[in-house]
């Protein structure tokens, strides 16, 4: 779907509000296609899964543990 938008010249956006690392991992890989990314709704929970995402210097990387 974000590669038909942009051939429709249309901007994408990923986003996650307060799902958890396993909700946030496709949005990761999605999010490379879109315009704007905002991926840090894992950040605001309280717990998480036991492998979670990684946040480094304003980059998300999902280790492959995450996907089970």
């Amino acid at each position: 779907m974000a590669r038909a938008a942009r051939e429709l010249g249309l901007d994408t956006m990923v986003g996650n509000m307060m799902g958890t690392s396993l909700a946030m991992a496709p949005g990761f890989l999605v999010g490379r296609c879109a315009r704007w990314s905002i991926c840090d709704g894992p950040v605001f929970l309280k717990a998480d899964r036991a492998v979670t995402v990684e946040y480094a210097n304003g980059t998300i990387s999902c280790p492959p543990a995450l996907w089970g």
